[in-house]
């Protein structure tokens, strides 16, 4: 925080239902806050993952998150831009989202312009990150379009970070599609290897 020049921070989980003890996956506990009693908040973190595929049909949720974003200065959303679909935040916007969901996704929120290839992208006031690793560069790139790269590369040489900082070509992409090209190949020689098998 010190390298941002934040002198005053605070951090608040929120949940569609108050809750003191809310414990996920990993046993990691936090204390949450109900989402229509967040106001005043400068940056929204949403996370995707498979958790949050039941909240799509959820009109009273995506409400009240469409609702906070609106009254956010920041939205950042990582790995899935799946929850914005249904609450019309990303409506005419560029979105991408992750790569392994893509396709799913996409069909979710059809009025929203997706983006296979970034890594991340910035539309105004959203970003909307492919993957989790996307979302950690996103979160770098942020820093930068705010304090300017020279911070944010500090920053990552203090936490020994590694930064990719092309939002325009996702890694992750590359590699699929060199995957598919292996696959490819190796269907075309073992029909090669038929074919002189049975000449």
């Amino acid at each position: 925080l010190r390298f941002c020049s934040l002198t005053t921070f605070r951090a608040v989980f929120s949940a569609t239902e108050p809750s003191e003890n809310l414990t996920n996956s990993q046993g990691i506990m936090v204390v949450t806050e109900r989402m229509l009693d967040v106001q005043d908040s400068d940056i929204l973190i949403v996370s995707g993952g498979m958790g949050t595929r039941t909240l799509v049909t959820d009109d009273w949720f995506l409400s009240g998150l469409g609702d906070l974003a609106s009254k956010t200065k920041w939205v950042l959303s990582v790995a899935q831009a799946l929850l914005f679909c249904g609450g019309g935040i990303l409506d005419g916007r560029h979105a991408t989202t992750n790569k392994n969901a893509f396709d799913w996704v996409r069909n979710q929120g059809t009025s929203i312009l997706w983006e296979r290839e970034p890594r991340w992208v910035r539309d105004g006031n959203i970003y909307t990150a492919a993957g989790v690793s996307a979302g950690t560069d996103m979160a770098v790139g942020f820093v930068a379009d705010q304090f300017g790269k020279e911070k944010a590369e500090e920053i990552c040489k203090q936490i020994e970070y590694h930064w990719y900082d092309n939002a325009a070509h996702d890694r992750s992409e590359k590699q699929i599609r060199n995957k598919k090209e292996v696959v490819e190949m190796c269907d075309h020689f073992y029909n090669l290897f038929l074919l002189f098998l049975y000449c």
